[in-house]
């Protein structure tokens, strides 16, 4: 309850402000007193106490919600387009800030990463009250007896965390994991088998907690991996709607932490900015606003031992430990952690099965044909895609569907060779007729359950329309029943598209929708880290 009214009253408190703002007639913010933040997306239950201390203060601080390594990214290119940067970890500032524009970095909080389990089926497992080693949790999914859902590790904090921590563990628990670790056979076999897991897979932390209370009355999903305070703030949810909790495991044989940094990024002229800046950052940290973010499920010490933790949103019941010292991992060196994301992402993680419905009705002609064939192109650049860490591995599978009023035909490329080739083929097509983005969506599973191997891998489609889809939902959705599996249609907007159309069938299929409007490639790019 405590923490429900906390929001409830920062949210009253924002939304006052900018009903007084507007009552007032002051327009758009007064640019020099706009204090802009790109944060993760674990962070969004905690922006009401951002927005009001800078209400109160005549500032504004608009948050915008990106991935870790989207900010690492930001600040490796230099075109960092916000005053501070609120990552899940230090580690992605200290990897990306070559030009050292990030000062006065320091950590908020602090949150686990763990294993949430369905509180019966970590009992029927036997993972309850009691430690449990990363190495039992490789044999159940051996076993079969376990799955779980987790963010891409090149894509998202919380799922990046989970694998060193994982390699860590499977490597012996030694101080700190090195790059001739991670050549040891026996470990990539141990780290891949667990990875096999993987039952769903995104971009985000945020959506992927969001993607587990979506299947929680129909029991899709049984376990997650994410942040212990997003498992706390998704009990809460789960219990207000009559829903099983999930259970918290902290493997014993190292856990990662994250450490939540908040920092200023440095440009000519933001005197008045930085000071302000630092006014919010202590404010974070004193101790009113430190007991507030405890209550709000997030820890405020280092070690693991909590003094004065509420008993009802930190709940034993829960498997919440808030009494011994976390088993905490030391993250390894900069050029370690840079291959163990490539081995990650071309050899360990469970192959992507993909399907890229792409529209070539005649809407498409001219501009629009030209955008979507160089978003294409850019997205399967060899050099691109490294530098994104979305290269494919030797067992990736991607089928081609370019649509109209039908499926025009169908490419597919296997492994990183063959995916060469898809630039070409998409810049020999053209646009012509109408749009049925419902019969390629229902062409693309065909294919995809078709693969002999099909279980093996994450499967996806990826669907682009500029128009208004004609063509048979209802068809669709009887036919996407039938085949009994999880497969998410996610879908990107573009030009004149029907965004009621693509939000409908992204919810149908637990996936989510992506603004191709102003970024195509971006775009593409979003909904690629999500397979």
């Amino acid at each position: 309850m405590r923490v429900r009214h906390l929001l409830e009253a920062r949210r009253a408190a924002a939304v006052g402000c900018v009903l007084a703002l507007a009552g007032c007639g002051e327009g758009a913010p007064d640019p020099s007193r706009t204090l802009s933040i790109v944060s993760g997306s674990e962070n969004r239950s905690l922006e009401p106490i951002v927005t009001a201390f800078c209400d109160d203060n005549g500032w504004s601080c608009p948050m915008t919600y990106s991935g870790s390594v989207d900010i690492r990214l930001m600040l490796e290119e230099g075109d960092m387009a916000f005053d501070a940067v609120w990552p899940a970890h230090s580690r992605w500032v200290e990897l990306g800030d070559r030009r050292r524009q990030v000062k006065h970095l320091e950590s908020i909080m602090q949150s686990p990463v763990v294993f949430g389990v369905v509180r019966s089926e970590a009992e029927r497992l036997g993972l309850t009250d009691r430690p449990v080693t990363t190495r039992e949790l490789v044999d159940l999914v051996r076993n079969g007896t376990f799955e779980f859902i987790m963010t891409s590790a090149t894509q998202s904090n919380s799922g990046f965390s989970a694998y060193v921590a994982m390699l860590t563990a499977l490597s012996g628990s030694p101080e700190v994991l090195t790059q001739a670790m991670l050549d040891d056979p026996a470990l990539r076999v141990d780290v891949e088998d667990l990875l096999s897991g993987v039952s769903r897979t995104s971009g985000s932390s945020g959506w992927l907690s969001s993607l587990y209370l979506e299947g929680a009355p129909q029991r899709a999903y049984s376990a997650m991996v994410n942040y212990e305070a997003l498992i706390i703030e998704a009990n809460q949810a789960l219990e207000n709607q009559g829903l099983e909790p999930l259970y918290a495991i902290y493997p014993s044989d190292g856990t990662a932490l994250a450490d939540s940094p908040l920092g200023f990024v440095a440009r000519e002229d933001n005197a008045e900015k930085e000071e302000f800046f630092l006014e919010l950052q202590a404010h974070m940290l004193s101790a009113p606003v430190q007991d507030e973010l405890l209550a709000l499920g997030r820890r405020v010490g280092f070690g693991g031992v909590l003094e004065g933790a509420d008993p009802d949103v930190f709940r034993a019941d829960w498997g919440i430990d808030t009494t011994s010292v976390l088993p905490a991992i030391r993250f390894p060196a900069t050029d370690t952690i840079q291959a163990a994301l490539v081995l990650y992402q071309e050899v360990l993680r469970k192959p992507s099965l993909l399907s890229m419905c792409l529209d070539f009705s005649g809407s498409m002609e001219g501009a629009g044909e030209a955008e979507l064939k160089a978003a294409i192109e850019w997205l399967f650049d060899p050099e691109v895609s490294r530098r994104y860490l979305l290269q494919p591995s030797d067992q990736d599978i991607f089928f081609i569907l370019p649509f109209s009023s039908r499926v025009q035909d169908v490419a597919v490329a296997r492994g990183p060779e063959e995916a060469l080739g898809i630039p070409d083929y998409v810049g020999s097509l053209r646009a012509d007729g109408g749009t049925d983005m419902y019969a390629c969506a229902r062409r693309a599973l065909q294919e995809m359950v078709a693969v002999p191997a099909v279980d093996s891998h994450t499967a996806a489609v990826i669907l682009l329309t500029d128009g208004n889809s004609d063509g048979d939902r209802e068809a669709f959705l009887r036919f996407y029943a039938q085949q009994g599996r999880d497969i998410p249609v996610y879908a990107i907007t573009f030009g004149n598209a029907d965004e009621t159309q693509l939000n409908d069938i992204a919810a149908e299929t637990r996936a989510r929708v992506f603004d191709g409007r102003s970024d195509l490639t971006q775009a593409f790019r979003s909904a690629r880290g999500y397979n």
